[in-house]
Protein backbone atom coordinates (compact mmCIF):
# COMPACT_ATOMS: atom_id res chain seq x y z
CA UNK A 1 0.00 0.00 0.00
CA UNK A 2 1.30 3.68 -0.88
CA UNK A 3 2.50 5.10 2.30
CA UNK A 4 0.62 8.50 1.18
CA UNK A 5 -2.61 6.88 0.52
CA UNK A 6 -1.99 4.98 3.98
CA UNK A 7 -1.39 8.46 5.23
CA UNK A 8 -4.28 9.92 4.07
CA UNK A 9 -6.62 7.42 4.90
CA UNK A 10 -5.46 6.84 8.58
CA UNK A 11 -5.57 10.91 9.34
CA UNK A 12 -9.51 10.33 7.87
CA UNK A 13 -10.39 7.86 10.26
CA UNK A 14 -8.61 9.52 13.33
CA UNK A 15 -10.90 12.77 12.09
CA UNK A 16 -14.03 10.61 12.06
CA UNK A 17 -13.75 8.76 15.16
CA UNK A 18 -12.97 11.92 17.30
CA UNK A 19 -15.80 11.80 18.94
CA UNK A 20 -15.64 7.86 19.77
CA UNK A 21 -17.94 6.72 16.91
CA UNK A 22 -18.51 6.95 13.03
CA UNK A 23 -21.82 7.76 11.92
CA UNK A 24 -23.00 6.86 8.56
CA UNK A 25 -21.83 9.97 6.53
CA UNK A 26 -18.60 9.58 8.03
CA UNK A 27 -18.40 5.68 7.47
CA UNK A 28 -19.56 6.75 3.66
CA UNK A 29 -17.01 9.22 3.19
CA UNK A 30 -14.25 6.91 4.43
CA UNK A 31 -14.83 4.30 2.19
CA UNK A 32 -15.31 6.01 -0.81
CA UNK A 33 -11.66 7.27 0.05
CA UNK A 34 -10.52 4.13 0.35
CA UNK A 35 -11.91 2.83 -3.36
CA UNK A 36 -10.40 6.21 -4.64
CA UNK A 37 -7.31 5.80 -3.20
CA UNK A 38 -7.07 2.17 -4.38
CA UNK A 39 -6.76 0.33 -1.06
CA UNK A 40 -7.30 -3.02 -0.90
CA UNK A 41 -9.85 -4.14 2.47
CA UNK A 42 -6.83 -6.21 4.16
CA UNK A 43 -5.00 -2.98 4.15
CA UNK A 44 -8.07 -1.24 5.00
CA UNK A 45 -8.25 -3.40 8.05
CA UNK A 46 -4.77 -2.92 9.17
CA UNK A 47 -5.01 0.94 8.88
CA UNK A 48 -8.15 0.90 11.50
CA UNK A 49 -6.47 -1.53 13.73
CA UNK A 50 -3.33 1.27 13.99
CA UNK A 51 -6.03 3.79 14.33
CA UNK A 52 -7.86 1.87 17.27
CA UNK A 53 -4.59 1.33 18.90
CA UNK A 54 -3.42 5.11 18.56
CA UNK A 55 -6.85 7.15 17.92
CA UNK A 56 -5.62 10.17 18.58
CA UNK A 57 -1.91 10.12 16.44
CA UNK A 58 -2.45 12.46 12.92
CA UNK A 59 0.82 12.52 10.47
CA UNK A 60 0.68 16.05 9.31
CA UNK A 61 3.94 17.57 7.30
CA UNK A 62 4.41 21.17 7.32
CA UNK A 63 3.85 23.24 3.92
CA UNK A 64 2.13 22.70 0.57
CA UNK A 65 1.82 19.04 1.57
CA UNK A 66 0.55 19.73 5.19
CA UNK A 67 -2.22 21.87 3.75
CA UNK A 68 -3.84 19.50 1.56
CA UNK A 69 -3.91 17.17 4.48
CA UNK A 70 -5.67 19.90 6.67
CA UNK A 71 -8.04 20.26 3.37
CA UNK A 72 -8.99 16.65 3.37
CA UNK A 73 -9.56 16.40 7.80
CA UNK A 74 -11.76 19.52 6.42
CA UNK A 75 -13.67 17.30 4.16
CA UNK A 76 -13.62 14.55 6.65
CA UNK A 77 -14.97 16.67 9.63
CA UNK A 78 -18.13 18.45 7.26
CA UNK A 79 -19.00 14.71 5.78
CA UNK A 80 -21.94 14.68 7.71
CA UNK A 81 -23.09 18.11 6.90
CA UNK A 82 -21.25 20.19 10.05
CA UNK A 83 -18.36 20.86 11.62
CA UNK A 84 -18.47 19.90 15.34
CA UNK A 85 -16.80 21.65 18.35
CA UNK A 86 -14.09 19.04 18.86
CA UNK A 87 -13.59 18.68 14.90
CA UNK A 88 -13.35 22.54 15.04
CA UNK A 89 -11.02 22.13 17.93
CA UNK A 90 -8.82 19.67 16.55
CA UNK A 91 -8.38 21.50 13.28
CA UNK A 92 -7.58 24.89 15.03
CA UNK A 93 -4.39 22.81 16.19
CA UNK A 94 -3.50 21.58 13.10
CA UNK A 95 -3.92 25.19 11.35
CA UNK A 96 -1.74 26.49 14.26
CA UNK A 97 0.90 23.56 13.56
CA UNK A 98 1.19 25.01 9.63
CA UNK A 99 0.90 28.38 10.90
CA UNK A 100 -2.15 29.63 10.13
CA UNK A 101 -4.19 31.86 11.93
CA UNK A 102 -7.47 31.68 13.17
CA UNK A 103 -8.79 33.84 10.08
CA UNK A 104 -7.39 31.52 7.55
CA UNK A 105 -8.79 28.80 9.29
CA UNK A 106 -12.08 29.92 8.90
CA UNK A 107 -12.02 30.78 5.56
CA UNK A 108 -11.11 26.99 4.82
CA UNK A 109 -14.12 25.87 6.46
CA UNK A 110 -17.00 25.11 4.64
CA UNK A 111 -19.85 27.72 4.44
CA UNK A 112 -22.54 27.60 5.84
CA UNK A 113 -25.76 26.26 3.81
CA UNK A 114 -26.88 28.88 1.71
CA UNK A 115 -30.63 29.67 2.83
CA UNK A 116 -33.67 28.81 0.53
CA UNK A 117 -33.54 32.41 -1.41
CA UNK A 118 -29.99 32.54 -1.89
CA UNK A 119 -29.93 29.26 -3.16
CA UNK A 120 -32.63 30.26 -5.68
CA UNK A 121 -31.25 33.80 -6.47
CA UNK A 122 -27.70 31.45 -7.47
CA UNK A 123 -30.51 28.97 -9.63
CA UNK A 124 -31.60 32.41 -11.33
CA UNK A 125 -28.61 33.59 -12.09
CA UNK A 126 -27.33 30.44 -13.76
CA UNK A 127 -29.87 29.69 -15.53
CA UNK A 128 -30.25 33.88 -17.02
CA UNK A 129 -26.14 32.80 -17.88
CA UNK A 130 -27.86 30.08 -20.54
CA UNK A 131 -30.63 32.13 -21.70
CA UNK A 132 -29.14 35.18 -22.12
CA UNK A 133 -25.60 34.30 -22.99
CA UNK A 134 -25.63 35.36 -26.64
CA UNK A 135 -27.63 38.75 -25.90
CA UNK A 136 -24.50 40.08 -23.95
CA UNK A 137 -21.11 41.24 -24.46
CA UNK A 138 -17.89 40.29 -23.33
CA UNK A 139 -17.94 42.51 -20.14
CA UNK A 140 -21.28 41.26 -19.64
CA UNK A 141 -20.84 37.98 -19.39
CA UNK A 142 -18.02 38.12 -17.27
CA UNK A 143 -19.69 40.47 -14.90
CA UNK A 144 -22.61 38.04 -14.52
CA UNK A 145 -20.61 35.16 -13.88
CA UNK A 146 -18.78 37.51 -11.49
CA UNK A 147 -22.21 37.90 -9.54
CA UNK A 148 -22.48 34.38 -8.96
CA UNK A 149 -19.08 34.53 -7.58
CA UNK A 150 -19.84 36.85 -4.78
CA UNK A 151 -21.74 34.15 -3.19
CA UNK A 152 -18.21 32.36 -2.49
CA UNK A 153 -18.43 28.88 -1.17
CA UNK A 154 -22.13 28.45 -2.28
CA UNK A 155 -20.80 29.28 -6.08
CA UNK A 156 -18.89 27.04 -6.65
CA UNK A 157 -20.74 23.67 -7.00
CA UNK A 158 -23.58 25.66 -9.28
CA UNK A 159 -20.35 26.79 -11.15
CA UNK A 160 -18.99 23.64 -11.67
CA UNK A 161 -22.03 22.04 -12.79
CA UNK A 162 -22.28 24.48 -15.28
CA UNK A 163 -18.34 23.45 -16.38
CA UNK A 164 -19.79 19.55 -16.21
CA UNK A 165 -22.73 20.08 -18.22
CA UNK A 166 -23.18 19.74 -22.03
CA UNK A 167 -25.90 21.91 -22.03
CA UNK A 168 -25.60 24.93 -24.75
CA UNK A 169 -26.94 28.61 -23.90
CA UNK A 170 -29.46 29.31 -25.98
CA UNK A 171 -28.60 31.03 -29.79
CA UNK A 172 -24.81 29.78 -29.69
CA UNK A 173 -23.47 26.65 -31.16
CA UNK A 174 -20.88 26.22 -28.26
CA UNK A 175 -20.86 26.17 -24.56
CA UNK A 176 -16.70 26.79 -24.42
CA UNK A 177 -17.01 30.22 -23.78
CA UNK A 178 -19.29 30.28 -20.99
CA UNK A 179 -17.04 27.27 -19.67
CA UNK A 180 -13.68 29.27 -20.49
CA UNK A 181 -14.84 32.54 -18.20
CA UNK A 182 -16.35 30.14 -15.35
CA UNK A 183 -12.72 28.43 -15.20
CA UNK A 184 -11.43 31.69 -14.74
CA UNK A 185 -14.18 32.40 -11.86
CA UNK A 186 -13.33 28.99 -10.23
CA UNK A 187 -9.43 29.80 -10.30
CA UNK A 188 -10.44 33.18 -8.45
CA UNK A 189 -12.37 32.15 -5.96
CA UNK A 190 -10.02 29.96 -4.33
CA UNK A 191 -11.95 26.88 -3.57
CA UNK A 192 -9.87 23.71 -4.12
CA UNK A 193 -12.20 21.32 -4.36
CA UNK A 194 -12.49 22.77 -8.00
CA UNK A 195 -9.12 21.18 -8.88
CA UNK A 196 -10.21 17.91 -9.53
CA UNK A 197 -12.70 19.13 -12.32
CA UNK A 198 -10.91 22.05 -13.95
CA UNK A 199 -8.03 19.40 -14.65
CA UNK A 200 -10.57 16.93 -15.95
CA UNK A 201 -11.28 19.58 -18.51
CA UNK A 202 -7.25 20.13 -19.48
CA UNK A 203 -6.99 16.01 -19.66
CA UNK A 204 -10.49 15.65 -22.14
CA UNK A 205 -8.76 15.80 -25.28
CA UNK A 206 -6.92 18.01 -28.29
CA UNK A 207 -9.87 19.03 -30.22
CA UNK A 208 -11.60 21.80 -31.30
CA UNK A 209 -15.43 21.11 -30.61
CA UNK A 210 -18.52 21.93 -29.06
CA UNK A 211 -17.81 20.73 -25.57
CA UNK A 212 -13.25 21.80 -25.56
CA UNK A 213 -11.06 23.88 -27.23
CA UNK A 214 -7.59 24.76 -26.51
CA UNK A 215 -8.36 28.46 -24.93
CA UNK A 216 -10.95 26.41 -22.56
CA UNK A 217 -8.39 23.99 -21.50
CA UNK A 218 -5.47 26.27 -21.41
CA UNK A 219 -8.18 28.77 -18.86
CA UNK A 220 -8.52 25.41 -16.85
CA UNK A 221 -4.82 24.79 -16.69
CA UNK A 222 -3.90 28.27 -15.47
CA UNK A 223 -6.92 28.01 -12.83
CA UNK A 224 -5.34 24.69 -11.65
CA UNK A 225 -1.89 26.59 -11.52
CA UNK A 226 -3.89 29.55 -9.22
CA UNK A 227 -5.70 26.83 -6.71
CA UNK A 228 -2.84 24.46 -6.26
CA UNK A 229 0.08 26.85 -6.24
CA UNK A 230 1.99 25.47 -8.99
CA UNK A 231 3.72 27.46 -11.66
CA UNK A 232 3.12 25.53 -15.40
CA UNK A 233 5.47 28.08 -16.93
CA UNK A 234 4.55 28.71 -20.37
CA UNK A 235 3.03 25.03 -21.94
CA UNK A 236 0.77 25.18 -18.93
CA UNK A 237 -2.21 22.60 -20.83
CA UNK A 238 1.11 20.23 -21.04
CA UNK A 239 2.60 21.18 -17.52
CA UNK A 240 -0.90 20.85 -16.26
CA UNK A 241 -1.21 17.17 -17.54
CA UNK A 242 2.19 16.16 -16.40
CA UNK A 243 1.20 16.99 -12.84
CA UNK A 244 -1.82 15.64 -12.57
CA UNK A 245 -0.37 11.99 -13.55
CA UNK A 246 2.65 12.59 -11.52
CA UNK A 247 1.21 14.10 -8.21
CA UNK A 248 -2.00 15.95 -8.42
CA UNK A 249 -4.22 12.94 -9.04
CA UNK A 250 -3.30 11.40 -5.44
CA UNK A 251 -3.88 15.04 -3.55
CA UNK A 252 -6.96 16.54 -5.58
CA UNK A 253 -9.04 13.54 -6.32
CA UNK A 254 -9.49 13.16 -2.64
CA UNK A 255 -11.25 16.44 -2.59
CA UNK A 256 -13.69 15.99 -5.26
CA UNK A 257 -17.44 16.56 -4.56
Amino acid sequence: MDDNAQRQLRNAIVMAWLDGDINDAERHFIHDLRRRLGIEKEDFDAVVAEVKADPKRLSVSRGADGLVTLEQLIEVAAADGEVAPAERTLLARVGAYLGLGEAELENMLPAETPDPAQAEAIERQVQALYEQWADWDAATRESRIAEIAEAGQHAVIPLLQVMESYRTPRGVGTAVDLKIAIARQLGALGDKRAVYYLAHQVGIGDADDDITSGDLRQACAEAVARLAGQDFGEQPVAAARDWWRAKGRRTYNTLAM
